[in-house]
């Protein structure tokens, strides 16, 4: 359940509305909440309802319309609640606003509801409970019952001894309120890559160039695009790149920004560099360690999607300078004979690709 119905008085404008990396914030809830594989998704609506609906329209959650927006909190949550099927063993709710919940950080408090059958599960950022949260359908009557504000931390110390908190880093908790607070978010994250440990849990967020001259481990991800005849869309990537410019390489790749979930990532960056916007399925991640040049170092865990293309891609040159269309084995045999002329990541990436995209690839 994404909570999208305020009226947004501190900002002068629906912040759900206001695009960060590309999209609107309501839009990067609904994919996050995708990404995590939560079903039905649930978005309460109020202030411009027409508007932000529209905006997640083509991800088809559900619409809960609160009539009583400008009142508090707990109107959305139980206009919300309304709509949880009756066979859902509980919700997860976040705040439509919250910028750097990702799909993994849902994904934790299903896995913790899963494992412990608590009744609630909540996100806690240093001493700060806030969402998103859990809660299983035993205390669906205490959220229906509650009137105001902070519903998620009151019952979370009404709970505590059998609540479970997932912990994350401080600067996690971060909402968008402000005019000031998306002009000092988007300088945070534009040059800023997700630090991480080989099991792809975040320990924090560093400057793009400095992590690559440390060769630390960062998350990343790599998007192979097909035709549904055993081709894939390449890119050549642009000379003036901060390394392998000039270098043949899987259609889109890059970098999560702090808060933002993966396979939004690569949707953006896909629009960014290949003016292309389509669905993605993740296949596989890897770790890799490679020299690069230039006294730079690719350390990274590597996301690796897939999806389908109708068409010729719309390139940018500043991105990309030349593409083309191959087929699995030809590109498979040419990076065995002349690997470089190919980026570094693009063997472990397609080899990941073949052993678990062949259904797509074979279509």
């Amino acid at each position: 359940m994404i909570l999208a119905a305020g009226a947004s008085r501190r900002m002068g404008q629906n912040k759900m509305l206001l695009a960060f990396g590309g999209e609107p914030l309501v839009r990067r809830a609904v994919r996050a909440a995708r990404g995590a594989g939560l079903t039905p998704i649930i978005v309460v609506v109020g202030h411009e309802a027409a508007n932000v609906a529209q905006a997640v329209s083509d991800l088809a959650p559900r619409i809960a319309e609160n009539p009583n927006y400008e009142g508090p909190t707990s109107t959305s949550l139980h206009e919300g609640l309304s709509q949880v099927p009756a066979d859902a063993a509980g919700v997860v709710v976040l705040l439509g606003d919250m910028l750097n919940v990702t799909d993994q950080m849902l994904s934790a408090l299903l896995i913790a509801a899963r494992r412990t059958a608590a009744p609630l599960v909540a996100s806690r950022y240093g001493e700060v409970i806030a969402p998103p949260f859990f809660f299983s359908r035993e205390l669906f009557g205490e959220l229906l019952a509650w009137r105001g504000e902070g519903a998620g931390p009151a019952l979370a110390q009404r709970h505590r001894e059998r609540a479970v908190f997932v912990d994350w880093p401080r600067n996690h908790l971060a909402d968008v309120d402000t005019p000031g607070d998306v002009a000092r978010f988007s300088v945070m994250t534009q040059d800023m890559v997700v630090l991480v440990d080989a099991d792809d849990h975040e320990v924090g967020s560093a400057e793009k160039l400095a992590v690559h001259r440390e060769g630390r481990l960062h998350r990343a991800f790599s998007v192979f695009l097909h035709d549904g005849q055993g081709r894939l869309l390449l890119q050549r990537r642009a000379s003036h790149k901060y390394h392998s410019g000039g270098l043949w390489s899987n259609t889109c790749c890059g970098h999560p920004r702090p808060g933002e979930a993966t396979n939004e990532a690569a949707r953006r960056r896909l629009r960014e560099e290949m003016g292309v916007d389509t669905d993605l399925e993740p296949v596989i991640s890897f770790v890799y360690r490679e020299e690069v040049g230039q006294g730079l170092v690719e350390h990274e865990l590597d996301h690796v999607f897939v999806g389908r293309i109708e068409g010729a891609p719309q390139p940018n040159p500043e991105e990309v300078s030349e593409w083309r269309w191959v087929k699995v084995e030809d590109l498979r045999a040419d990076l065995g004979e002349h690997p470089d002329r190919y980026t570094v990541w693009l063997k472990p990436a397609l080899e990941g690709l073949i052993k678990g995209a062949a259904r797509f690839l074979g279509e």
